[in-house]
């Protein structure tokens, strides 16, 4: 058999609590923080999963 890499993502919902005088100013902030920082969203966990195309590593050279 063929040996295949198959990528897959998943998404978790986080948010993160900022004071900021404009929406501008709050997603520039949050754009600066550190992932570590987000909170996870209660309730929601990690969402869907994407998988991705597979690539091939490592194909199968015995004869059949």
């Amino acid at each position: 058999m063929n040996r295949y890499q198959v990528p897959a993502t998943t998404c978790t919902y986080l948010y993160l609590e900022v004071l900021a005088e404009s929406e501008e100013e709050a997603f520039a902030i949050a754009e600066e923080t550190d992932g570590g920082q987000f909170i996870e969203e209660d309730g929601y966990g990690s969402g869907d999963w994407e998988v991705g195309t597979p690539v091939l590593k490592e194909k199968d050279t015995k004869e059949e």
